[in-house]
């Protein structure tokens, strides 16, 4: 019997889970681009958006968690693009978290998989 290869989702070091959030990013601070996130771990995260972006990249992501979040340098994540699925959006994963980010998604990983044994 063969093994097969492990899925990406399988190679995650971090369990992903569905969310939606908008967001701002790009290859500056200015984060001139849109998107919207539609995955989310302690790693990274799915951005859905119809912009072209090169593998490897360096972007900037401004993701604002916290209710009430309007800062302009608020939330800045840097982050690599690992995967980009044309006209679908591409993956990230988080190079540098704002203070209490890993902890705040964390919180938020571990709700929605508690809220969501019994599926």
């Amino acid at each position: 019997m063969k093994n097969s290869p492990p899925t990406y989702a399988q190679q995650r070091k971090h369990p992903r889970i569905p969310f939606s959030l908008d967001v701002d990013w790009g290859e500056t601070r200015a984060c001139a681009e849109t998107g919207r996130v539609t995955s989310l771990s302690v790693g990274g995260c799915f951005i859905e958006t119809l912009q072209e972006v090169a593998v490897g990249k360096p972007l900037f992501i401004r993701l604002l968690l916290a209710p009430g979040s309007k800062r302009a340098n608020e939330g800045m994540v840097w982050a690599k693009v690992l995967y980009h699925l044309p006209k679908l959006g591409f993956g990230v994963k988080f190079k540098k978290l704002p203070g209490g980010y890993v902890n705040h998604i964390e919180d938020i990983v571990e709700f929605y998989l508690s809220s969501h044994d019994d599926d």
